[in-house]
C-alpha cells in the first residue's frame, strides 16, 4: 500500500512543458574568484644577534632575508632553511634605515638613500650589493634628494622611494624610481601630501600603497595608492590609527591583490 501511494504523489508532480523545461537556469552559477586572507597566526622567529633599531630588510635573489641599518655597515642574513641570522658581506656607509629593494638587474639588491652616520646627514648615495662579496659598495647614480625616514618598496622591476624628509627636517613629497638597468633615478608623480615615517608596500597588481607616517599636521592615518600605468595617487581608506615609523608588509607571491600587514609603531598617543 505505501509504496501505491509513493508511486500516485510522484505521478501528480507539475510537469513543466518541454519548451520551458529547456530554458531552466542551472540551480549553480560560476562565481567570481575571491582571495580570502587566512588567519593570522604568529609565531616566535629567529632573534637577532643583538638589539638593533632603524633596520631596512629586503629579500635576496636567493630568497634570504637582508637586514641593513642600525647606524651600521654591517648586514645580518637568514637563509632559507638556516636556524639563526649570520653575518653576509657589509656595505661600505654606515647608515640608519636605508631604503632596498630586489629588482630586475645585477646587481639585483641595491641599497639607497637613509641617514649617514658618517656624514650625520641624510645621504642621497646608492649602492648595488651582493652578499657573498666582500668588495662591496658598488657606486651606482645617486638620488635626485637625499632623503632619510622614506618609504621604500620594489615592484620586482623598479626600485621606488617616497617622501620622508630632508637634512633641514622638512617634509617631502617627492616620489623617485630606479632602473638598475639603466642606472637612473626618475622623478615621478609626487605625494599628495608631504610625509615622513611612512611605509610602502607593492600590492604585486600594478599599485603601491604609501601607508600612514607623519605629516604637517602631525601624526597620519592616511593610505594613498600609486597606479604605476597611469603615474597618479589616490587616496583610500585610511588606517585604523594614526601611526608612524612602523614596520609592513604584503604577500606578493600569488600575484592577486592581498591583505598589507601594518605592524604598529609610533601613534598620536605616544
Amino acid at each position: 500500500m505505501l509504496e501505491r501511494i509513493l508511486s500516485l504523489l510522484r505521478d501528480r508532480r507539475p510537469r513543466l512543458p518541454v519548451s520551458r523545461r529547456a530554458t531552466r537556469r542551472p540551480l549553480l552559477e560560476v562565481l567570481e574568484e575571491r582571495c580570502c586572507p587566512a588567519p593570522l597566526v604568529w609565531s616566535v622567529g629567529f632573534s637577532l644577534p643583538g638589539a638593533a633599531t632603524a633596520l631596512s630588510a629586503t629579500l635576496g635573489s636567493d630568497q634570504s632575508i637582508l637586514l641593513f641599518g642600525n647606524g651600521s655597515s654591517s648586514v645580518q642574513q637568514l637563509a632559507p632553511g638556516a636556524g639563526s641570522w649570520n653575518p653576509a658581506a657589509a656595505i661600505g656607509i654606515p647608515r640608519d634605515a636605508p631604503g632596498v629593494a630586489l629588482v630586475a638587474g645585477n646587481p639585483s639588491v641595491i641599497v639607497y638613500g637613509g641617514y649617514s652616520v658618517t656624514d650625520t646627514a641624510p645621504t642621497d648615495a646608492t649602492l648595488g650589493y651582493d652578499p657573498t662579496s666582500a668588495a662591496n659598495g658598488l657606486t651606482l647614480s645617486t638620488m635626485n634628494v637625499a632623503t632619510q625616514n622614506f618609504g621604500s618598496t620594489s615592484d620586482g622591476t623598479f626600485a621606488y622611494a617616497i617622501g620622508g624628509s630632508n637634512d633641514a627636517g622638512g617634509l617631502l613629497a617627492t616620489v623617485e624610481r630606479f632602473d638598475a638597468s639603466g642606472d637612473q633615478w626618475v622623478n615621478l608623480a609626487p605625494l599628495p601630501l608631504a610625509t615622513t615615517g611612512l611605509q610602502a608596500v607593492y600590492d604585486g597588481n600594478g599599485h603601491i600603497y604609501a601607508i600612514g607616517g607623519q605629516n604637517a599636521s602631525g601624526v597620519s592615518s592616511n593610505v594613498y595608492a600609486y597606479s604605476i600605468a597611469s603615474n597618479s595617487w589616490s587616496t583610500v581608506a585610511s588606517l585604523p590609527t594614526t601611526t608612524t615609523f612602523f614596520c609592513s608588509s604584503a604577500d606578493q607571491l600569488s600575484r592577486k591583490p592581498q591583505a598589507c600587514l601594518v605592524q604598529p609603531g609610533v601613534s598620536s598617543l605616544g
